[in-house]
């Protein structure tokens, strides 16, 4: 389900660039995936105990409070302004619009 929300955070928030948005953040989720097991081997190296994973998992948590510090500071739900684009109409040509729209 966190999935599908966060897809749907990145297409509500910049619709006119979601791909480039997603491809961003994925890559940071990306090097974070092949990250974190070398770091877990060298924290359990041939140590496979209760203690060592619990560093492990201990050292999750402010990771986890510091993206979500990061993310409260500088994120937004709303529309960015970045998303619009700015339509150059060229000079001193009208465009017409159809007198009836028909539903493809």
């Amino acid at each position: 389900v966190y999935v599908y929300i966060y897809l749907f955070y990145v297409y509500c928030t910049n619709v006119h660039s979601t791909g480039t948005v997603f491809g961003i953040s994925n890559t940071f989720s990306s090097i974070t995936a092949f990250i974190a097991p070398m770091a877990v081997g060298a924290i359990t190296n041939n140590q496979q105990t209760m203690s060592q994973w619990q560093k492990v998992f201990w050292m999750c948590v402010p990771l986890y409070g510091i993206t979500e510090l990061f993310y409260l500071m500088f994120c937004s739900g709303s529309v960015q302004p970045w998303n619009y684009h700015a339509v150059q109409q060229p000079q001193g040509r009208t465009i017409d619009a159809p007198e009836q729209t028909v539903m493809l």
